[in-house]
């Protein structure tokens, strides 16, 4: 069965079924239901390119008000099989890039759990780290198709 290509063409109206819901201010937004016992995580960012994390100080952040949990690699549950480099969040010590999760503060505020964020103190054996410059060729720019 072959399906017929219907085109648009840009200033065309369309129907949109949350427009007058929208255009008159009464459409609910995902951030206006209420959810319970709601947590917020907010990241601890590594400060060196390559190494590993030694250890972590979040004594400071686990005395602030609401906060509920300091998570890094030594009391995160395991993930196995570990299928995707970028899915090993806090799954073990090493360093890859400055940027990469190496800590995070769960608390019942974001603002709790940033503030408390930057209290955590990570310890690190730092490892010398390599930069090669090179041009990138991009093959994944493809032209638009035409119909």
């Amino acid at each position: 069965m072959k399906t017929q290509l219907v085109t648009r063409v840009v200033g065309t109206s369309l129907d949109r079924v949350d427009a007058a819901a929208k255009v008159t201010g009464t459409a609910r937004y995902a951030s206006e239901y209420p959810v319970e016992n709601i947590t917020y995580l907010y990241p601890v960012l590594s400060t060196i390119a390559k190494g590993r994390v030694t250890s972590i100080d979040a004594e400071t952040a686990k005395q602030i008000p609401g906060v509920l949990s300091v998570l890094w690699h030594q009391n995160t549950p395991r993930i196995e099989p570990l299928a995707n480099g970028d899915l090993e969040v806090l799954q073990h010590d090493q360093v890859h890039y400055r940027g990469q999760i190496v800590a995070a503060v769960v608390a019942d505020s974001l603002e709790t759990a940033r503030h408390a964020a930057e209290q955590v103190v990570v310890f690190y054996e730092e490892q010398p780290h390599t930069v090669e410059l090179r041009v990138i060729a991009i093959h994944s720019i493809r032209p638009p198709r035409t119909l």
